[in-house]
């Protein structure tokens, strides 16, 4: 019997018993997805992390997420389902790097694969509920003048710190 080539973008699977293909809705495909990530990865945080504009993701409860885009805070549609399934997500982030969080240890700082960090925390040491933050660095680096479009610096004292550095060398 052959096996199914998954690299194909059809997506479909394999029938083994009749030796036919069967076609797969988009509908079963999102819920597959869902499955999978909730399952193995970070549930509906995986598609704000792969979201490179997103520069932090704060999960103050399970249904209260907001996002940091383009240095402005907003409040994100997408939910995780439910405390303990928030709680799952952070046991999964923090295992993979070898800590733990639970009641003797209630706070703890992480970083994912890409570099991002984290922080959880969960009862006693938080009021009610777990939360989750995961701040993302930068790929790209900012230019003085980038400080100045960002309204980090003014132009003046743009012009100051460069005769100032001109200065001191």
């Amino acid at each position: 019997m052959r096996s199914p080539n998954c690299a194909r973008s059809s997506c479909q699977f394999w029938n083994a018993n009749s030796r036919r293909r069967l076609s797969v809705t988009p509908n079963e495909r999102a819920w597959s997805s869902r499955c999978s990530t909730n399952s193995f990865g970070l549930g509906p945080l995986e598609t704000l992390l792969a979201d490179r504009a997103i520069s932090d993701i704060l999960v103050n409860r399970f249904d209260q997420v907001y996002i940091e885009r383009d240095g402005r805070l907003e409040a994100h549609g997408r939910h995780v389902q439910d405390d303990r399934h928030l709680l799952q997500i952070i046991e999964r982030i923090v295992s993979a790097v070898g800590r733990r969080i639970d009641e003797s240890s209630p706070m703890v700082d992480a970083r994912l694969k890409d570099g991002s960090r984290v922080n959880a925390i969960i009862p006693p040491l938080a009021l009610e509920r777990p939360a989750l933050s995961i701040r993302r660095f930068r790929t790209d680096r900012l230019g003085a003048n980038d400080l100045v479009t960002r309204d980090s610096l003014t132009a003046p004292m743009l012009e100051f710190l460069k005769v100032a550095a001109v200065a001191v060398a």
